[in-house]
């Protein structure tokens, strides 16, 4: 699910990525348009996911909870795409070479198979 935003949205109670309408942080909602109608998701059911700088050897983005896999096919690297907040800002645990030399092979919520032990 490629959008413009800094950010994707998961909700946690559907178990499916959805594009806000719009996000009233003050009251704690987002608001969901889907088949023509407008959903109120509280904010407490859903998980926002922020872009990593990144883009695969494909031009895919990078999302926080993404699995890449780089390397040759007997010794490849499979990783998920995560994010620190340390001092001056965030941090990325991959590199742009890394994630340049990757291909997308899912995300941990659509594949949850993919989540290391």
């Amino acid at each position: 699910m490629e959008n413009n935003n800094d950010y994707r949205i998961w909700h946690t109670i559907l178990r499916k990525y959805f594009t806000a309408e719009s996000i009233d942080f003050q009251s704690g909602i987002v608001f969901e348009k889907s088949r023509g109608a407008i959903h109120n998701v509280p904010l407490n059911r859903v998980l926002f996911e922020y872009k990593s700088p990144f883009k695969t050897k494909s031009g895919n983005s990078l999302y926080e909870g993404d699995v890449i896999k780089s390397g040759c096919d007997e010794c490849s690297i499979t990783q998920s795409v995560s994010r620190e907040f340390r001092d001056p800002g965030v941090t990325w645990n991959i590199s742009e070479d890394d994630a340049l030399a990757s291909e997308l092979i899912g995300n941990i919520r659509e594949n949850p198979e993919l989540r290391r032990g």
